[in-house]
């Protein structure tokens, strides 16, 4: 498998499970008005579109939490997001997969820790967008537990063995 072959199935598996995600959320009533489990999406998301703006090389201009008012304009943002990183990758040179990723919230790191961030090229930032997104998953979906709904089981070998379905969105 080439490695831009890779770098599209974890994308669109990250989007499958977001869906899936998604729709546990619409069928657990008492999400509706929990504004840590919007926090948290809203992070998963914001962090999906940071990256793909570097990706761009764009500005790294992102909406407020406070934009997005209920659950729905939240989702609406996370889908349309999605079907503009399908779009880029649709249309990328597997050769730019190697090409350093400038990423503004490096100088953090290097605030922080005294040191030089290594250059990271677009595979590890594709990379780092399907992990952190996975990581932020499990949580949403711990916080459902908790809220008593079912959580789906959204592991990439589920995916897999699915056959690599597409995602499918509710709304």
């Amino acid at each position: 498998m080439k490695a831009i072959d890779t770098c599209t199935d974890l994308l669109t598996h990250m989007e499958w499970a977001d869906a899936t995600m998604w729709s546990c959320i619409h069928s657990c009533a008492a999400a509706a008005d929990e504004e840590k489990l919007h926090g948290l999406l809203y992070h998963l998301h914001a962090g999906q579109r940071a990256f793909f703006l570097c990706w761009k090389g764009q500005p790294v201009e992102i909406p407020k939490h406070a934009e997005f008012t209920d659950f729905p304009a939240l989702e609406k943002w996370a889908r349309d997001g999605y079907g503009e990183i399908r779009a880029y990758v649709e249309k990328l040179d597997p050769k730019s997969l190697d090409r350093p990723i400038e990423i503004p919230w490096s100088k953090g790191f290097e605030e922080r820790f005294e040191e030089k961030a290594a250059p990271l090229t677009l595979t590890d930032t594709m990379n780092q967008v399907c992990l952190h997104s996975s990581h932020h998953r499990a949580q949403v979906c711990s916080y459902l537990r908790a809220l008593e709904a079912e959580p789906p089981t959204v592991d990439y070998i589920l995916w897999g063995w699915l056959g690599k379905p597409t995602p499918s969105w509710l709304t």
